[in-house]
């Protein structure tokens, strides 16, 4: 069985693939309801361009954490700050969306809770 700094990244991982995912098939609707005049081609290009930003920050991360090793965190904890702490200093650095370090936020609490629920080995 891994250990808890090896789960969360194998989790995190999975949930910021998830949420890319989730992020491209709104592009897609956008896409659908603009085709349909359903919204204004001002609207469909600020939220293109909006979620181009998100779609990219999410594959930043993904890249980032994809170099990371569990090996060289004690714990869960350990690496799940490093992560926060990294995507929150990029995201002001190359002014990602906040709802990108919001979304990590959460997902990370999310796996903290999942993990410290889990049974000791």
């Amino acid at each position: 069985m891994p250990g808890t700094a090896e789960l969360f990244l194998i989790m995190f991982h999975a949930e910021m693939k998830s949420s890319l995912e989730e992020v491209e098939d709104l592009v897609a609707v956008y896409k659908k309801r603009f085709n349909k005049n359903e919204i204004t081609n001002y609207v469909y290009n600020e939220n293109e361009a909006f979620l181009a930003q998100e779609i990219a920050g999410i594959r930043g991360i993904i890249a980032q954490i994809e170099n990371f090793s569990a090996k060289d965190y004690q714990n869960a904890e350990d690496i799940a700050a490093v992560i926060e702490n990294r995507v929150h200093e990029k995201a002001e650095l190359f002014e990602n969306p906040e709802a990108v370090y919001r979304l990590v936020h959460r997902k990370i609490q999310k796996i903290l809770i999942y993990i410290r629920m889990r049974p000791e080995e």
